[in-house]
């Protein structure tokens, strides 16, 4: 279907989504020059307080940076392909607000898959047969990677969401929502929790994924990029817990105004769409960093990521 030029909507969404592409693209473009990984690795060095103690280190950190930033821009540039195909196809889609929801689920999902397939794809250090390797004498979890907050927080969300859906089917049960919105809240609640699920799914493989190592340090510098992933899967799974606590706060809301409209868009327009940036400032901030108790017996890195 084509664009309607004469739609303001249809034409900012048009070159919205165009813009995006071109973004990630280029930036895409950027990342094989070698000068933008190793600008990156040090400030990751730095961020993260590891030095890199060898060259062989040094190389293979540079390589995982450029690897996990094109494996994050080539599933950026397949979210917006698939929300603009979608966009084009469906005539519903139009609205503003149901393409917004529509990105917002691709997004979780894109997250989620392209974060497991950078952390399962290849190990960052690969050592020799002959090299020494190190290993834990106690298995991790997800709790030694993150706080607790940000491992409890979708399943926090999940319980909200799910009492607030018993509310709207309630309320639809007597009548004060209109009957669709209870098969649309539990559809969300189901989507939330297929995702809770799927992500443990890809932490647990990702827990087990082999971490070669022949130092503390190596083994670190996994731990690093290992926490960034497990991160990921935690914050895909809060946003999407975060649907049907949005949805139901919406839908109960405009049941409760006045002569309020239950349509689709009236819904979505008081969409708390604000805990959408506020959970990914949540996982985000800290990125980069391990805690202390992973942290190997070295000195911290200075500016250059070189050894005090």
């Amino acid at each position: 279907m084509a664009i309607d030029l004469g739609d303001p909507i249809q034409v900012l969404t048009a070159l919205l989504l165009l813009v995006l592409a071109v973004v990630s693209a280029v930036m895409l473009l950027l990342t094989r020059r070698p000068s933008w990984a190793e600008r990156q690795a040090y400030r990751l060095s730095e961020r993260a307080g590891l030095p890199f103690g060898s060259d062989s280190v040094h190389d293979a950190v540079i390589a995982r940076v450029r690897r996990s930033a094109a494996v994050s821009l080539i599933s950026t540039l397949v979210a917006v392909v698939l929300t603009a195909t979608v966009w084009l196809a469906l005539p519903a889609a139009r609205s503003p607000y149901l393409l917004w929801a529509l990105a917002f689920v691709i997004l979780v999902v894109v997250i989620a898959g392209s974060t497991v397939i950078d952390q399962l794809r290849d190990t960052t250090f690969h050592p020799t047969p002959s090299d020494t390797r190190v290993a834990r004498l106690a298995t991790v979890g997800v709790r030694q990677y993150l706080d607790g907050w940000r491992t409890r927080t979708p399943d926090v969300l999940l319980v909200c969401g799910a009492g607030m859906t018993v509310v709207v089917l309630a309320a639809g049960f007597l009548g004060l929502v209109a009957p669709v919105w209870s098969g649309v809240g539990l559809l969300t609640l189901a989507f939330a929790l297929s995702v809770r699920v799927a992500s443990t799914a890809m932490e647990r493989r990702v827990l087990a994924h082999p971490q070669p190592a022949t130092d503390g340090l190596e083994l670190a510098w996994d731990d690093l990029f290992r926490t960034d992933a497990l991160r990921s899967l935690r914050m895909s799974a809060a946003l999407a817990a975060w649907v049907p606590v949005g949805l139901s706060f919406a839908v109960l809301l405009r049941a409760g105004l006045p002569l309020a409209s239950s349509d689709a868009g009236a819904v979505l327009g008081v969409f708390p769409w604000w805990g959408i940036p506020a959970l990914q400032v949540l996982y985000t901030v800290g990125q980069g960093r391990l805690r202390a108790d992973l942290l190997p017996c070295a000195p911290r890195a200075t500016a250059g990521g070189r050894p005090a």
